[in-house]
């Protein structure tokens, strides 16, 4: 589903439409050239092909992720973009069958975020639910007026709003082939693109408002004026979560802050106060992969949901909250380089040039296992100081994980793996969301890091 010609192997054209007659002289589309730096010649053509290293590439000004190898990281792109605009939300879309980008659309307005969406005719589910799921009027849903279509047998042609194209404040465009969709995310080829240029964005703003202007708007029969936050008891259980409260729509499940921002997604009622845990829908975000051996296992990660019905303006949080877990604190999250590690039977031993750290709290995720916690103590071995933690593992414990070590403005990390051991999904899922998460906040391609072998 990607559309890009690379010329010369430097130069790239590529943009929202399909090559055809039709795509070029008669749907709507943005396309757009620009030239490869030298040193992302063959970068680029690997990640076409679904097989660059790093799960991001900066080339210029613009950063790059292909689906269906980065799928969920695009997804979460987008609605971290979402959710941290500030004035407007401008987008143009073809296809749009992600509740969760409906979901932190219908939030970005509650916050008075202006977020106007045309859709190509007729108007997708979503955009119909999303005209009628906006706070006040500042926001709407229109339907394209570009309707000169050409029957054929396989697919309409001509006459298309054929856009992915979403402009956050005016600042950034986030565009390429990539649909709201799940089979965009999981089974398609596509490419995205992000870019931050006045340039770039006064023309794609441009052309949103020359589609706009000949749009029709979708005449809601109801908006919502004000959240109602509601708190609620939630019984937090192995496989279940219970509520005091009986939940009236579909509802979406909000789990962890900051990388670990999770959106789950439940299109029928629960019953009997309680929601099964992994029974929510594909589409939904983030770590909701992979289903098993995964965060989602752990009852910490689900200490501070909030719960948003669908179809109401309702908002319920857990009375019984806990602020001190690692997935529920806004704190950065960076990794540092381990040059020894180990595990015994009751301590986990390794080596840093980090000074900081000793007396903190390290605690290790194993994928589909419990949190282990400890403090950190040092000692000197064989004239190399080196710290360690006791943890209660057991003799034979050689396992993958991820370790995280809590400092007060920051929170520290390292993957550690078992000879001959793969790497698990859960681990890998981490490692491309943190690596697309930073470097996106610090404006570079951010490698991938490496876990330490033992």
């Amino acid at each position: 589903h990607q559309k890009v010609i690379i010329s010369d192997r430097t130069l790239v054209f590529f943009g929202t439409g399909n090559f055809t007659n039709y795509g070029l002289t008669q749907d709507h589309n943005g396309y757009i050239e620009f030239t490869l730096e030298e040193k992302n010649l063959d970068s680029f053509i690997s990640l076409l092909e679904n097989t660059y290293s790093n799960p991001i590439l900066k080339n210029k000004k613009m950063f790059f992720m292909t689906s269906p190898k980065d799928g969920r990281r695009i997804q979460s792109q987008i609605l971290r973009e979402i959710q941290y605009s500030t004035t407007s939300i401008h987008y143009l879309i073809f296809d749009h069958f992600d509740p969760i980008i409906s979901h932190s659309l219908k939030e970005a307005s509650s916050r008075g975020v202006e977020v106007i969406g045309v859709y190509d005719s007729p108007t997708d589910e979503e955009g119909k639910y999303l005209k009628d799921s906006f706070y006040g009027f500042l926001s709407g849903i229109y339907r394209d007026g570009n309707e000169d279509k050409n029957e054929t047998d396989s697919f309409p042609e001509g006459g298309l709003l054929h856009h992915k194209t979403m402009i956050i404040d005016k600042k950034k465009v986030l565009t390429g082939s990539y649909n709201y969709s799940s089979s965009a995310r999981d089974s398609n080829k596509e490419i995205f693109m992000q870019i931050e240029d006045t340039g770039f964005v006064n023309e794609f703003e441009n052309e949103f408002q020359r589609i706009k202007n000949k749009a029709y708007r979708e005449i809601p029969e109801k908006f919502f004026t004000n959240k109602l936050n509601l708190n609620t008891s939630i019984e937090n259980k192995t496989d279940e979560v219970c509520f005091s409260d009986l939940l009236l729509s579909p509802t979406t499940i909000k789990l962890g802050e900051g990388i670990f921002r999770t959106l789950l997604y439940y299109p029928t009622n629960p019953e009997n106060h309680c929601i099964t845990k992994k029974y929510f829908h594909i589409v939904s975000s983030n770590f909701s992969y992979p289903k098993s051996n995964s965060f989602l296992d752990l009852n910490e990660f689900w200490n501070n949901i909030n719960i948003f019905e669908r179809n109401s303006e309702k908002v319920y949080k857990n009375i019984n909250r806990e602020e001190d877990s690692i997935f529920q604190k806004k704190l950065p999250i960076n990794f540092i380089q381990i040059s020894f590690f180990d595990l015994t039977g009751t301590n986990i031993i390794f080596q840093t040039n980090r000074n900081d750290i000793e007396f903190k709290k390290i605690t290790l995720f194993f994928p589909g296992d419990i949190l282990y916690y400890a403090t950190l103590s040092k000692y000197s071995a064989e004239q190399n100081e080196v710290l360690y933690g006791n943890v209660a593992l057991g003799s034979n414990y050689k396992k993958t994980g991820i370790a995280f070590i809590e400092l007060p403005d920051e929170t520290l990390f390292f993957c550690f793996q078992k000879n001959g051991d793969s790497n698990k999904n859960a681990i890998e899922e981490f490692l491309s969301e943190w690596t697309v998460f930073q470097s996106f906040s610090k404006n570079m391609e951010i490698q991938k890091p490496s876990c330490v072998f033992y």
